[in-house]
């Protein structure tokens, strides 16, 4: 391996699965959404704690109902049991991205970030053994596999 980067052990915040552990965290938006007030506030607190790490991804406005859930309850389940800071900017695109974007901001350590966009990645696949799993939100993971 030329990146000398390997699979280790997991930390001791390890969740139970097998979840591939993300070692590339991107961030799509610089200074967005603004650090004052809202969201931008609570992201830049949850980023000032030691050892977090932001990855941000892009999904489908459509998406953003199932992943917010009825009064919030969607939400709320995968950060409790993430462990990690998910923060769906859902009511406007980005800068300079398409009107259907919406931004989904993760924080918290890397295991955290891992298990919440694994858990949002496949939120609502079908058990039904007759039919094919269908993620709902494919554009989290990159369709080769890639900084998995």
């Amino acid at each position: 391996p030329s990146s000398g980067a390997s699979r280790a052990a997991p930390p001791a915040d390890a969740l139970p699965g097998e979840v591939p552990i993300l070692f590339n965290f991107q961030r799509l938006v610089s200074n967005w959404p603004p650090p004052y007030g809202g969201f931008g506030k609570q992201i830049i607190e949850a980023e000032g704690v030691p050892g977090n790490v932001r990855h941000e991804v892009l999904v489908h406005q459509t998406a953003i109902g199932k992943l917010i859930g009825a009064g919030g309850s969607q939400q709320k389940e995968l950060m409790v049991r993430t462990g990690c800071g998910i923060f769906i900017i859902g009511k406007e695109p980005p800068p300079n991205y398409p009107e259907d974007q919406r931004l989904i901001v993760f924080v918290g350590s890397p295991t955290q970030v891992s298990h919440a966009v694994h858990a949002v990645a496949t939120l609502g696949m079908k058990s039904d053994q007759n039919r094919a799993p269908k993620r709902v939100l494919d554009s989290i993971y990159p369709s080769d596999g890639a900084d998995l």
